[in-house]
């Protein structure tokens, strides 16, 4: 009789995240002694999840299944995409390349900082999601610019005064984005910023 599979990548993020959340719940127990002990199982479990997540990413493991008899150990072979990790590889591969980018990281710094102070000084789910939606369409516009500017150094890598207006015109898109989350961080943040500081 077949076993049911252990050890699926899926289930060890699970344990991960489940684990992580005992430690972090058992910090803010009242009682000090349920508290410790749920740190300690909690830590145990994502610390070993990790690993075998870390083993299974350095053996190209996708899961193991159990039978009566034998382990039957799954490889990725480069093209299985079962759990999406071309999808997430070139997801993060496309961040590395972005981050490069000066303007990317300015904003993504300005914005950062800018819905922490919100938090800080607390402007409500709604003021907080609008500007958390602002920032994430700014990252997104110049993810895209970095994208078209690459494209047309590909097709014409010469210099060429129409490139040239293209790239200038998709330069600006992320800028106007930046700007209109200034204007709303002035406009919901600013105020309440000013009387927690002052008054």
């Amino acid at each position: 009789m077949k076993m049911p599979k252990f050890h699926g990548r899926k289930s060890l993020l699970f344990g991960m995240f489940a684990g992580w959340f005992l430690v972090i719940s058992g910090m803010f127990h009242g009682v000090l002694s349920v508290g410790l002990i749920q740190v300690v199982i909690g830590g145990v479990l994502a610390i070993h999840c990790l690993d075998v997540l870390r083993y299974y990413k350095r053996h190209r493991i996708i899961k193991i299944e159990k039978t009566d008899t034998e382990r039957v150990i799954y490889k990725d072979n480069g093209k299985n995409d079962s759990f999406k990790t071309g999808k997430v590889k070139s997801w993060f591969d496309a961040l590395r390349v972005v981050w490069k980018q000066s303007g990317f990281k300015i904003m993504v710094i300005l914005c950062t900082l800018g819905i922490a102070i919100g938090l800080w000084v607390g402007i409500g789910m709604t003021n907080l999601v609008l500007l958390v939606a602002i920032a994430l369409l700014g990252w997104g516009m110049e993810i895209a610019n970095t994208a078209v500017e690459m494209l047309l150094d590909i097709v014409h890598p010469d210099y060429s005064p129409k490139v040239k207006i293209v790239k200038d015109a998709f330069a600006t898109v992320p800028k106007f984005t930046l700007s209109a989350y200034v204007i709303c961080w002035l406009i919901l943040v600013a105020p309440n910023l000013y009387m927690k500081v002052v008054g």
